[in-house]
């Protein structure tokens, strides 16, 4: 029998497929976090003005430069497998979270699990939403079902936008120029 693997691994001893597979990842994952570190500390160099943030940091960033004085918001990112989910009261930072779901109801699930822990009035709290999905997307009726309060988020005025970014719908791309916002 032939081996699939290319020669990345001089073995003399007996390996079993799941043993090289494993070492092969963490040997890869090595390299990539490395070559990483590399890149990001070249651009530091070059850049001098240059600040990396992760997805979450410009996520809260931007939905507490959202929120208003003397209100409680909910800020939502649904994506295709995925949702970022913060609470904003009165400018203050209160929770963020991110969860991964397979369906529908794992969706709702981490939803209300959210609102419930954080003891928040389903019909008071605002919901801000900002997606990848289209509007009538089952998600977003499960939304309007347990929290009547929502909204989809609108592209903001400050910027000049192209013509592929005005055609899509207001709610998507906030992923985008939430960078720009919180710079």
């Amino acid at each position: 029998k032939k081996k699939i693997y290319p020669k990345l691994i001089s073995c003399t001893f007996s390996v079993s497929q799941k043993s090289l597979i494993t070492f092969n990842f963490i040997v890869y994952k090595k390299i990539f976090l490395d070559l990483l570190v590399i890149i990001l500390n070249n651009l530091k160099k070059s850049l001098s003005n240059l600040d990396i943030k992760h997805t979450s940091s410009v996520f809260v960033d931007y939905a507490i430069k959202l929120s208003k004085k003397d209100e409680k918001h909910i800020f939502i990112q649904v994506n295709k497998q995925d949702f970022h989910i913060a609470y904003i009261e009165n400018l203050n930072f209160i929770f963020y979270n991110q969860f991964e779901y397979n369906n529908n109801d794992d969706f709702l699930y981490h939803y209300l699990n959210c609102l419930n822990v954080l003891a928040l009035d389903h019909n008071d709290i605002k919901i801000n939403i900002m997606s990848v999905l289209e509007k009538n997307h089952i998600i977003f009726q499960m939304i309007r079902k347990y929290t009547p309060n929502h909204r989809f988020l609108n592209r903001l005025n400050n910027f000049h936008y192209s013509n592929q970014i005005i055609q899509s719908e207001e709610h998507k791309n906030h992923n985008i120029f939430s960078q720009l916002i919180c710079e």
